[in-house]
């Protein structure tokens, strides 16, 4: 078999209703080169792994499947797959995303080999919502969300989606990305590359980002706490990496503190106590800078005494003749009687 220049890597755990679209998408491409599929299926227990079968047996030249035997998580499964790979370029496709231009691999690879200083390029892509069906078309272009520029940027939590990217492997550092279990992997990787400055963007809809319930990025509950805890420890590693200083550092975890609240209150997560307590939690594992503790403890402050006044006030109307007479009303004669006593 004659080696490829890009490696498609694709990983996928019970995607059965999504991964038809992703291979679809992926073996249709069309190149005047060589390029391989990996697929790295995390042991799904649904039908996910007889359909990349059926697909490898279809296509046995330019997909590879990998079944793994037991489940090793989402990252370290990416993190192996990328390992497998031994095309110059590498390009991902997770099994619940999938690719619309037949021509995005050559696209990006004329634009590579013609700009040999850029180790990574991106393009604008749809977002999809599965439980709505709704479609928001090119969102870069379309002022959708905002295209990180710099380190800066991306850092404060900005998004490129994996599934457009093609890099160069000789720009990966796999000690990096081996060291730890990241709770995204590709975020690493974005934050390196932004840091050499060596990210470029095409600005053409190449791909669909499908947005459900059951995404790993769209998690809830205890898992979109991990998960953000997680993106706080890959901040906070670079943030020392990168020197980055206390002020911009500041920056960074105050988006993303806040973050964290309009996702987490809005989803019922929290009371009012164990919010206040996990923030400090938050605060304390991933910030060694006393003064922005100092500035967050300020804020739970202020939130306690907002809290201990609301209580008060509570406390005021339910003591109230007007709220006992109100409750009166609305109870047995017996109660009645009582409270008249």
């Amino acid at each position: 078999m004659v080696k490829p220049l890009v490696s498609v890597v694709c990983i996928t755990y019970n995607q059965e209703n999504f991964i038809k679209d992703a291979l679809d998408g992926l073996a249709v491409q069309k190149t005047d080169f060589p390029f391989e599929i990996i697929i790295g299926d995390d042991k799904s227990t649904d039908n996910t792994p007889k359909i990349i079968l059926k697909y490898a047996d279809k296509y046995p030249d330019i997909i590879k499947p990998i079944l793994r035997p037991k489940n090793l998580g989402v990252n370290k499964n990416f993190v192996a797959m990328l390992k497998e790979a031994s095309g110059k370029y590498i390009a991902f496709c997770e099994g619940d995303d999938y690719w619309i231009d037949p021509n995005k691999l050559q696209l990006q690879i004329d634009y590579m080999e013609n700009h040999p200083k850029c180790d990574l390029v991106y393009t604008d892509l749809n977002f999809l919502y599965s439980e709505t069906g709704e479609v928001k078309q090119s969102v870069y272009e379309n002022n959708i969300i905002s295209r990180p520029k710099s380190l800066e940027e991306h850092l404060h939590g900005g998004y490129i989606a994996p599934c457009t990217w093609l890099f160069r492997k000789s720009a990966l550092n796999l000690p990096l990305i081996s060291m730890k279990n990241w709770i995204d992997t590709t975020f690493v990787i974005a934050l390196e590359l932004f840091k050499k400055g060596t990210i470029h963007y095409i600005p053409k809809t190449t791909a669909v980002y499908r947005i459900s319930d059951s995404g790993v990025s769209q998690a809830k509950g205890e898992r979109a706490i991990q998960r953000i805890i997680g993106i706080l420890e890959i901040q906070e590693y670079f943030i020392k990496k990168f020197n980055i200083d206390e002020e911009r550092a500041h920056s960074v975890i105050t988006q993303m503190v806040k973050n964290l609240v309009d996702m987490q209150w809005q989803q019922g997560v929290f009371d009012s106590n164990s919010y206040n307590q996990y923030l400090r939690y938050i605060i304390e594992i991933v910030v060694s800078s006393n003064k922005i503790i100092a500035e967050k403890d300020k804020t739970i402050a202020e939130k306690d005494r907002l809290i201990y006044e609301k209580e008060q006030k509570l406390n005021q109307i339910i003591s109230s003749k007007s709220y006992k007479i109100g409750r009166v009303v609305t109870t047995p004669g017996r109660s009645f009687k009582r409270v008249i006593k």
